[in-house]
């Protein structure tokens, strides 16, 4: 099983995001959480939750939802539900939708064999205004009960050019 991952790359991917994750949060560094999906199948009702520690910066930083697809990935769109709790209190909430084929059935995003990555900026120029944990939840709106051909979620927090 793991060879298949080394294969796709996603192996690679997983322990960058962790060795992010545990560098901590600060006006130089990227800092992001990825969780694989079991069975490259992402469930209906699997909302992923996610916390970055964060510390306060007079930097400003992006957060940055990507996801890893597989070829297998039949329809057209993933739509996504983001909630984002900052440490100060304050609460956004969007729907994502990652345009993954065209009309012709054809996948638009970019793929390296059967794998294929996308990232949508979820928040520009974030201001850290107290420390703690900023929360982010990805619910996966698509109406079917299992969504084949998701190999991974994740997000990343990154500095603002």
């Amino acid at each position: 099983m793991l060879t298949r991952y080394c294969k796709t790359g996603l192996a690679q991917a997983f322990l960058l995001t962790l060795a992010l994750h545990f560098s901590g949060c600060n006006s130089e560094k990227e800092t992001g959480i990825y969780y694989p999906m079991k069975n490259r199948t992402w469930d209906r009702f699997n909302v992923l939750d996610f916390s970055l520690p964060v510390q306060v910066t007079d930097k400003y930083h992006d957060l940055v939802l990507y996801i890893w697809f597989t070829d297998f990935y039949g329809t057209e769109n993933l739509p996504v539900n983001v909630i984002i709790n900052n440490p100060s209190g304050e609460e956004r909430i969007l729907e994502v939708l990652f345009k993954v084929r065209d009309a012709k059935d054809t996948i638009i995003i970019p793929c390296k064999a059967d794998t294929c990555y996308d990232e949508f900026l979820i928040q520009r120029g974030l201001k850290v205004l107290e420390e703690g944990n900023l929360s982010v939840q990805i619910e996966n709106l698509n109406p079917k009960i299992t969504t084949p051909g998701i190999a991974g979620v994740g997000i990343k927090l990154v500095p603002s050019p």
